[in-house]
């Protein structure tokens, strides 16, 4: 049995070490998500302010026909 316990203390360990890294990589796509859907509001306000403008100016153009 004590052969068998620093194999099984190294398969732990290395376990534990891929379980860090994947919560790290969870970790990073959560932030990653966050940084996304911010930059997605950003589009979003963006394309509403650029339709007002498309509006406004329509109305200015519509005004010079003949």
């Amino acid at each position: 049995m004590a052969s068998r316990s620093p194999s099984l203390e190294r398969k732990a360990c290395k376990a534990a070490s891929v379980t860090g890294e994947v919560a790290a990589d969870v970790a990073d796509v959560g932030q990653a998500s966050n940084e996304i859907n911010a930059s997605s509001t950003q589009v979003n306000v963006s394309a509403e302010e650029l339709s007002e403008l498309a509006e406004r100016l329509t109305s200015m153009v519509n005004r010079f026909k003949i």
